[in-house]
């Protein structure tokens, strides 16, 4: 490790004692306002809580402060190595719109993304984030949340750009909608592919039949059969224009720092490329850097290239 590494972790750990040690003075302030209510010392009260807030607002300053050195400094670095035209944007995300106007999942009213990430996995043009999607809803007594998706969104560039809309869906994916709907111009249909294996681990919405059968080839299939076990998270795969949309719902996020465990070298930057790695997958497995719709197979179809 070189200096400038050495240097990044020494300031890691001098912020992290810091947390902690505000985190131990929140504990102090809290007994010691609970025995001025006792004692009935108004005025230790009121310097308890202020202390309190004090304390607070420099443990939030702090982990904020942990937390930018840490993306800025460490997961940029690790991440320029792993991807081309690399642009990273710790604060953003993708930005709802793109999701919504695929039609395949449901918003709720509560979005949230961050960690936004672009650039190109073995040529591929790709952008992600994490993205909390969550419908909220209140009776004036009580507040509940149902959570619609939270994970990794991703979006490839595809080598084919289609005129409809197709959702393919994992059985366990619960919050995905019909492309177009079940009215309107471009409604669509569930289809039945000719694996069995495939339809009993997705459903298949398609605006156009036709076009659908010709992007499922047997192989790509296979591919999404393999991915879906590999990761096994209950997967959503949206074929949008020239965009694959690919949902990962595994409820985490990347590239967050800990601060339960002091943070070591070796094991930060091990997890860093193993987050980062999910992009690389997805494109390796699914063949997104081949050409996949050959002129023969198009024409066999009867489409046009």
């Amino acid at each position: 490790m070189d200096d400038t590494s050495n240097i990044l972790f020494a300031r890691l750990r001098c912020l992290r004692r810091r947390i902690l040690l505000g985190w131990g003075l929140l504990a102090v302030f809290v007994i010691c306002a609970v025995l001025s209510v006792t004692s009935g010392f108004a005025v230790g009260l009121v310097l308890c809580m202020l202390g309190f807030a004090g304390d607070l607002f420099f443990i939030m300053r702090s982990q904020k402060a942990y937390r930018r050195l840490f993306k800025e400094r460490l997961v940029r670095s690790e991440l320029e190595k792993q991807f081309g035209d690399l642009r990273y944007l710790p604060e953003a995300g993708i930005p709802a719109s793109s999701i919504e106007q695929t039609g395949m999942m449901r918003m709720g009213n509560r979005y949230h993304a961050e960690d936004y990430l672009s650039g190109t996995a073995g040529g591929v043009p790709f952008e992600q984030s994490d993205v909390c999607i969550q419908n909220v809803t209140s009776n004036g007594k009580s507040t509940s949340t149902v959570t619609y998706f939270r994970g990794r969104w991703l979006i490839f560039a595809f080598n084919k750009r289609f005129t409809h809309n197709l959702l393919v869906v994992s059985d366990s994916f619960s919050y995905a909608k019909r492309p177009g709907g079940f009215f309107g111009k471009d409604r669509s249909e569930r289809l039945s592919m000719e694996s069995e294996a495939f339809n009993d681990a997705f459903k298949v919405y398609a605006q156009d039949a036709h076009e659908a059968y010709y992007i499922l080839t047997p192989p790509l299939m296979e591919r999404l059969l393999a991915l879906n076990a590999r990761l096994g998270c209950g997967m959503l795969f949206g074929f949008c224009g020239n965009r694959l949309h690919v949902a990962v719902p595994n409820g985490g996020d990347a590239f967050e720092p800990s601060l339960l465990s002091q943070p070591k070298p070796e094991a930060a930057l091990e997890k860093i490329r193993r987050e980062a790695e999910l992009v690389r997958v997805i494109a390796e497995m699914l063949a997104l850097d081949r050409r996949l719709f050959d002129t023969e197979g198009a024409e066999r179809k009867g489409l046009d290239l």
